[in-house]
Formats: C-alpha cells, structure tokens, sequence
C-alpha cells in the first residue's frame, strides 16, 4: 500500500500490530463542524425608522480521536512519513515507529469555540444616529497524541523526528533516532481570543462613544517523554527540546552531530482596551451681585474624551532534564535557556565546544492613557456691556510600566556536575546545586548576572488657549477690548530598578580549569565541604550592581496679548506678557555585588598571568587561601555610587505701549525681560573594601606586583610576595564632589509723555552670578591581621593608609620601604556677585531751569536721587585636611625587615618592642606630617546712594566757606 491513513477510528488487537505502507502512514483524528448562523435585515422599524443588518453565529468541532491498542507489540513503519496527529497508540510489549523520512507526533488543533456577533443600524437614515457592532470570539484547542508502551519504545526517522505537544512513555526503555534530520521536542499552543468592537451615533451619526477590546491569551501544551528505564535521544544534526519534559529513571543520553539546545517558551498574554465619548452640553451660569457686575454666562460646550489601556505578559514555561545520570554530547554547541537539569541519584555530564546556561525573561508591560479636549463658546452678559470667548484645552495624561524577572538556568544534581567546553563556557545568572564535585574544565569561562528590571514612565501634558472680544462702558465712556492667552506645561517622569541575578555555584568542592581567561561578575562559589581550585590564564572578577534611577522633567509656559480701545479718547493700549520655565532632576544609585568565595578547606587560585578583583571576598572555614600569580595581582576597592543633578532655567518678558489714534504719538511704553539658570550635580562614593581570610592561613603570591588597596587580610600565617615588583597596600576613599552653578539678569523701561514732552522715564538692569564647588575624600585603612605576617618584595614595598598587626613580622624588600600616612580633605568654595541700578528720572524731567551753579547742583542731585545701585559680593573658600588613624606596624613582639634601601617614615608609627625591633637598612628618613585647616572670607556691597556727596555740597555756606555739620 503506497498511503495508509487512519482517520477517527480504532484499531485493536489482542496480540500485534503491524501497519506498513512504501510512502506514507497517516494515524489523524476525525473533525466534525457544527455551525449556527442568523442573519437578519432591518428596514424602517419601529418609531426609530431603524434600518440595517443583524448577523449571529456560533461553530465548534469535534474531535474524534484515532486510537491503536496492540496486547503484543507495535509496528509502524513507512518509506515516507510517518504521522500520528492527536492520535492514542498503546502496546503491552514493544513499540516501534520506523520512518524512511520524517516521524512526527504531533498534537490535533481543533476549533473548541468560534462565535461572531455584528449589527449594522441607523436611525432615520443616520440623522438620529447609528449603532455598529463587530464581536469575535474563537478558542482553540489541541489534542496530544500519547504513545504507551509497557516495554520499549523504538523511534527512527532517518530525515527527523518531531514531538509537538503530545506525550510519550516507555516501561522498559526508549530510543530515538534520526540519521540526516533535527529532533525537536516542543510545544503546542491552545489560545482564546476575543474582539470586540463597539460604537453609538448621535445626530448624523457622529460617533458618540466607542469601545473596542481585544484579547490574547495562549496556554501552552508541553510534550513529556518519559521513559521508567534509559532514555536516549540520537541527532544525525540537532536537539532541540522547548518547554518538554525529558525524564529518565536510569541514564538520559542526549546526544548530537549539531547542536543540543533546551529551552523555555514565553506563554502570551495581551490584552487592548479603548473607549471614547463625546459630550455636547451647554452651560449657564448666574452671578450674584457682588461678582463685579457680571449677569450671566452661556454658551456650548463640546468635550471629547478617549481611554486606552493596555497590559501583556510573557510567562517563561521551562524544559526540564531528568534522569539518575545525564550525560549530553555535542559536536557543537549545548545551550540551556531557562531550563533545569536534575539528577535523582547520580551524576551529570555535559560536553561541547560550546556550553552556555542562559536566562529567559518573564515580562510583565502595562500602559495607560486618558485625553480629553474641551472647546466652548461663552457669551458675558454685565451690567457694563456684553462679551465673547471661545477657548479650548488639551490634556493628556499617559503611565506605562515595563517588568523584566530573569528566569535562569538551574541544576540540582546528586552527584558529580562535570561541564567540558572545548572553547567557551558561559553562564548567565545559573543557580547550581551540587551535591558532589563541580567540575569545569573549558577554553575560557564567563560567569555573568542575568538582570531583573522595572522601568516606568508618566506624563501629563496640557495646554490651552483663548480669544475673547467685549463691549464694556469704563469711566462712562464706550470701550472695545481683546484679549488673547494660551498655556501649557508638561511632566515627565521615568524611572528604573534593576537587580542583577548572579551566577552561584554550590557544592561539596568545586574545581575550575581554563587554558584562557575566567571572567566572574559577582558569581558566588560555596565548596560545602571541600576545596575551591581554579586555574586560569587571567582571573578576572567584577562587581554586579543593583541600579535604581529617576528621572524627572517639567516644563511650563504662558503667554497674553490684551488690546483696549477707548472710543472717547481715542486711546489704544496694547499689553503682551510671556513667561516659560523648565526644570530636570536626575538621581541614581548604584550598589555593588562582589563576588565571594567560601570553602569548608581550602582556597586555591592559580593564574598564568594576572589575578584581578574588585570587593571579592575569600574565606575558609578551616583551610588555607592561596594565590599565586604568574604577573600582578590586585585588589581594588567596588564603590556604590549616589548621583544627584538639577537643572533648572526660566525666562520671562512684557511690553506695554499707548497709542493715540488722533494724534498718532506714542504716550506711554514700557519693556521689561528676565532670565535664570542653574544647575548642581553631586556625585557620592562609598567605598567597600575586599577581605581575604584564611584559618590557617593567607598566601598571596605575585610573580610581578602585589596591591591591595582598601584590603583585609587575616589568617594564622599571612605570606605577601611580588617576586619582581613592588607591594602597595593603601586605603580605601570615599568621595563626595559638588558642582553648582547659577547665572542670572533682569532688565527693562518704562515711559511716559505728556503731549510733546517725556513726563516719566525709569530704567532698571540687574545681573547676578554664582558658582559653587566642594570636594571631600574620606580614607580607610587597609588592615593586615596574623600571628606571623611576611613581607617580601623584590622592589620597594609601600603602606599608604594601612595598618599592620601581628606577633611577629619578618622579610626582605628588594627596595624602599616606605610608610606614609593617608589625607582626609575636605574643600569648598562659594562666589556670588551681584550687579545693577535702578533709575526713576521724574524729578529731571520737570519744566524748572537753573538758574545758577546751585541750581544746577540741585539738578545733579535729582539725576543721582533717582540712581539706586545694587552690588553685592560674596568669597568664601575653605580647604581642611586631616589624618586617618596612622598607618604603621603595630602589637609586633618581633620585627625582623631586611630593606635594601631607605625606610622612609612620613607620619607613621611603629608600636612594637624596641628591643626586638631589627630594620636592616640604607637609612630611617622621618618626616612629620600634619593637618591643617584654612579659610577666606570676603564680602561687599553698596549700602547708600552717591546722591550723599551732592547733599553734602548743597550745604555749604558761602559766606563762611565752610561745610555745614560734619
């Protein structure tokens, strides 16, 4: 038989089974439709005149499934395809599917529910309006095939196998196969969806309100492979397994020519909603007497709103590996993505040329937004005359919020978790559980954090405008007035917190070797009960950092225009005024998370070239820490760093001006401008130091350089070595730096005339700056703690803002020895000047002449009696500097240093016994070191005005000579 198809029926049998075909064999399940329909069409009815169409339907399918009961053994083989589509096969013994090209198990899709409800109306012929109506709802389902067997259950397809969303169990072992083709494990999908979309006329059918919905929501339908013996999957190309199950009771082998990838798929689920409304309405409102003679106001309103809302969410279903022991091989790469791997009594063993454990993202989004417009006509009935204005205004108010939760990869294993990366090995917030070794043996190694984050963001944003004319009576005579405004302002805010998921390993010990580089980002290593052993080229560990930001942004601004007309005196006045503002803030932190190693035993780190930490912390319980390095290694203080910044900026403006008509002078005027700005930022640092500990012991060993900088190293014995280079052990420094800077001005005139002449002339000009900076370093000592500490160094050996404690010292230093105490400062300084005058000049601008040389002093002092300066200056700067505790060598029974060059003493002190005290050295240079503490201070301004010296002359006496008074 070429195609042998079995469609909705059942095949049994007491003992076995065998269905052949030269192409293809097909075992599908049987669909039967059930559908409903109502349409129904509408003319003139009822009093409304309603016209339009109606339309009803529901449809589902039945699911008829295939099945396939076999007492003995099963066979399906077939040149071509084999297929199973939601279909039962079950057999007492063995069960064999052979395919000369592609096996496939695949899950049916079915139609659980599909429904549509629409209508089409209008009344009147839309001219009382209309109703539209376009609802959809589906549900779709999938049925699982599910193979069976109490013994063993063979399946070959020699182009590829497939498994989607069905479920297969062996009794006694299970083998799959594919020579030329990918074998792929995944998922089905069953989802809901919904729309629904809405509307309602008013007159001529403009659209009233709307709502329109949508809704997505898809739940996935995991295959499972279970075997109650061995599993073992075999790719001529690639694995690939997706939110499945792969278990086995005794030994799971996975094994590739390509690659092995296992991972999550993200369940979605979304859903849209949006309404809008419009409101036609119209106002009237009374005053009372006492509301500045206004009667009454009336006039239309229309207002149109609009809601929209929308959420989604991505949940990561995971893939999990089970077996007693798991082995997984690949000629190329092994991928885990979200997914767990677990051994119930044995061991794990992963070999490829690349091995990464990854995370997935469950993702969580909402928005949210609601506008609305207003525009109205107002017509003003007072006592006085009657108005108009027509205004609108826009607002529109928006938050949104973006969740991100890593779902990492895990392993919880029995026994022994061996990784073998043939290149690289990289691992992304993994969580491994060990019960035995971890053993990593690869090329190079990155072990970095996955990242948890929530970002949000709001916004309010208005604005609005108005013009109104009017007729009112002022001072009993008839004037027309306009006026012309509009506003707006904005705000903005986002915001982010994100949390870094690092990578930890536990387990009884833990060896790592890698011929390149290991690169760790706050990885965790927890040996339980043994040692900790890593070998590398470079030893590379950085901090991860847990962030939180703000971000907020404002920005305001107005402006008018009134324009009067006084019919009886001919007179228009014009008056503008503007003024706009913006402000931002900007604040950050950021904490540190160090990487830490503890161990039961022992610590031991060997690295061909550089070992390189920031904040790391080394501990064992009852062991010893040692590391050796080929070049330099270094120990650097991790800072959690606070940043504040503002910044803030105005500007503002009027001008006024009289016009007569009849006479076409200009009689009055009157300008004035401003404007700010000012910004700060501050930046703190707060710095956390690194410990080395060890039980018995501490050895820290460089072929080239040794630093420690903000370090704390304590043991029994504590070993520091540069073979060839220097020791630096200074401290850690906390910082504070501030930056401030304002600068601002104002200025304008005004005018006056009376018929020909200038009546009134003012000027006014002010300017101001000021800047701001302060800087502090605050210093911690490094502390070298052990019964016995040794130093040496084949260069100079430094303690800069360190302290050494112990019983007994001893070593050699190839060159200087030098102890210096470290600085605390703390500066700031402050400058602000300010400048300007004001000028009233209506005293000057009189009809009176002088007469003689008094008089004309008499007009100097009017011209200086109108000058009002201001001026003002401020300096103040301050410069502190103190000492942390001093650095030295302190509770030393012995001291036993053999320096080849100079000791060189700054500030330091040496608090062991003098007697046994031995500096073999060139010479002991002391030199003293101090705080001190200093300030400026300088201030001016201008307290009177120079019309004082003028007043002065004015009282002298000329037949005397003399000045009057003192």
């Amino acid at each position: 038989m070429r195609i042998f198809k079995i469609q909705g029926s059942q095949i049994d049998a007491g003992n076995n089974i065998l269905l052949s075909a030269k192409r293809d064999v097909v075992i599908d399940n049987l669909l039967e439709n059930e559908k409903t329909s109502n349409q129904e069409y509408i003319r003139l009815d009822s009093g409304k005149l309603t016209t339009g169409n109606k339309e009803k339907s529901y449809s589902i399918q039945k699911n008829i499934r295939s099945e396939l009961n076999a007492g003995s053994d099963l066979g399906i083989e077939a040149n071509g395809n084999v297929e199973l589509i939601g279909a039962k096969a079950h057999s007492g013994n063995n069960l064999i599917i052979k395919a000369g090209k592609q096996a496939r198990i695949l899950s049916k899709s079915f139609d659980n529910n599909k429904a549509t409800d629409a209508n089409n109306l209008t009344y009147w012929g839309g001219i009382a309006g209309g109703k539209n109506k376009n609802n959809y709802t589906e549900d779709k389902q999938n049925q699982s095939s599910d193979i069976t067997a109490n013994g063993h259950i063979l399946l070959g397809g020699d182009d590829g196998i497939r498994i989607t969303g069905s479920n297969i169990k062996a009794g006694e072992g299970a083998y799959f196969k594919t020579i030329n083709g990918d074998l792929i494990i995944d998922n089905a999908v069953n989802y809901h969806q919904n729309n629904i979309d809405e509307r309602n006329g008013t007159v001529f059918n403009i659209t009233k309100d709307s709502n329109k919905e949508k809704e997505y929501k898809g739940t996935a339908l995991q295959s499972q492979v279970i075997s109650d013996a061995d599993l073992k999957l075999l790719s001529g190309k690639d694995i690939e397994v997706v939110d499945s199950l792969i278990k086995s009771a005794n030994n799971l082998n996975i094994d590739a020519l390509g690659d092995v990838k296992v991972s999550s798929y993200g369940e979605k689920y979304d859903q849209q909603k949006i309404k809008s409304f419009l409101k036609v309405g119209f106002i009237f409102k009374p005053y009372d007497k006492k509301d500045s003679g206004k009667i009454f106001d009336v006039g239309p309103v229309i207002n149109y709103t609009s809601d929209s809302q929308q959420q989604g969410k991505i949940t990561q279903k995971s893939s999990k590996l089970s077996g007693g022991n798991i082995s997984i091989n690949a000629n190329k790469d092994v991928t885990i993505i979200g997914s767990d791997i677990e051994t119930k009594n044995g061991d794990a063993h992963i070999s490829a040329d690349n091995i990464s454990f990854l995370a997935a993202d469950n993702e969580i989004s909402k928005n949210q937004s609601h506008s609305s417009t207003n525009v109205g006509l107002v017509f003003s009935l007072s006592k006085g005359g009657i108005g108009a204005a027509i205004g609108t205004k826009y607002g529109n108010i928006n938050n949104s919020q973006q969740q991100k939760i890593a779902r990492v990869s895990k392993t919880n294993i029995a026994g022994n978790l061996k990784l073998t990366a043939r290149d690289k090995l990289e691992q992304q917030g993994t969580q491994h559980n060990v019960a035995g070794s971890y053993d990593v043996d690869a090329n190079r190694i990155e072990n970095r954090a996955a990242v948890n984050s929530i970002t949000t963001s709001s916004g309010n944003l208005t604005a609005g405008g108005a013009v109104g004319i009017s007729f009112n009576m002022k001072n009993n005579s008839p004037g027309v007035y306009l006026d012309v405004a509009a506003k707006g302002s904005n705000h903005i805010q986002n915001s982010g917190v994100s949390n870094d998921n690092v990578t930890s390993i536990k387990a009884n010990n833990i060896n790592v070797n890698a011929r390149g580089d290991v690169y760790d980002q706050g990885t965790q290593y927890y040996a339980t009960g043994g040692d900790i052993e890593l070998k590398a080229n470079n030893h590379i560990s950085e901090t991860a950092f847990n962030h939180k930001e703000i971000n907020v942004f404002d920005t305001s601004g107005n402006a008018g225009l009134q324009v009067g007309f006084d019919i009886m005196s001919q007179e228009i006045v014009a008056k503008g005024t503007g003024k706009g503002g913006s402000s931002w803030s900007f604040k950050s932190r950021a904490d540190a998370i160090a990487s830490d190693f503890k161990a039961k035993k022992n610590i031991n780190i060997q690295t061909k070239h550089d070992a390189r930490y920031q904040g790391v912390s080394f501990d064992t319980e009852n062991g010893k820490t040692t590391i050796n390095a080929g070049d330099n290694i270094s120990f650097n203080q991790v800072n959690n760093i606070n940043k504040v910044s503002n910044t803030n900026y105005s500007v503002g403006t009027g001008i006024q001006v009289g016009f007569n008509v009849t006479t076409g002078v200009v009689d009055s005027g009157a300008i004035i401008a401003g404007a700010q700005y000012a910004t700060s930022d501050e930046n703190t640092i707060i710095a956390k130091n690194s410990n080395v500990k060890g039980a018995q012991g501490v050895s820290l060993t460089a072929g080239n350089n040794l630093s420690l900088q903000g370090t704390n190293v304590s043991g029994n014995q504590v070993d520091l070595t540069a073979k060839q280079g220097e020791i630096a052990i200074t401290s850690a420094q906390d910082s504070v730096k501030k930056n401030g800077l304002q600068i601002g001005g104002e200025g304008g005139v005004s005018a006056a005339i009376n018929g020909s002449k200038l009546n009134q002339l003012g000027v006014k000009v002010y300017g101001e700056f000021g800047k701001e900076y302060a800087n502090a370093v605050t210093n911690h000592n490094s502390q070298i703690i052990g019964e016995t500490v040794t130093l040496n160094s084949g260069k100079d050996t430094t303690l800069r803002g360190a302290n050494i404690v112990a019983d007994r010292m001893n070593g050699k230093i190839g060159g200087h020895l030098n102890i210096e105490n470290a600085k605390n400062i703390n500066n700031r300084q402050l400058i602000d000047v300010g400048a300007g005058f004001n000028f009233n000049g209506s005293n000057i601008l009189n009809n009176n002449q002088p007469a003689n040389f008094w008089g004309i002093l008499a007009k100097v002092k009017d011209v200086l009696t109108g000058i009002k300066p201001r001026f003002k200056f401020n300096y103040d700067k301050y410069d502190h500097t103190d000492l942390v505790s001093q650095s030295g060598i302190s509770d030393v029974s012995s001291i036993d240093l053999n320096v080849a060059g100079k000791n060189y003493r700054i500030g330091k002190r040496n608090d062991g016994n003098k007697q046994l005290i031995n500096f073999n050295t060139q010479a002991r240079i002391n030199h003293s070191i101090t705080a001190c503490n200093k300030g400026e201070k300088e201030s001016a301004e201008i307290p009177c005005y120079p019309v004082q010296i003028i007043a002065d002359i004015q009282s002298y006496d000329e037949k005397t000579g003399m000045l009057q008074g003192k």
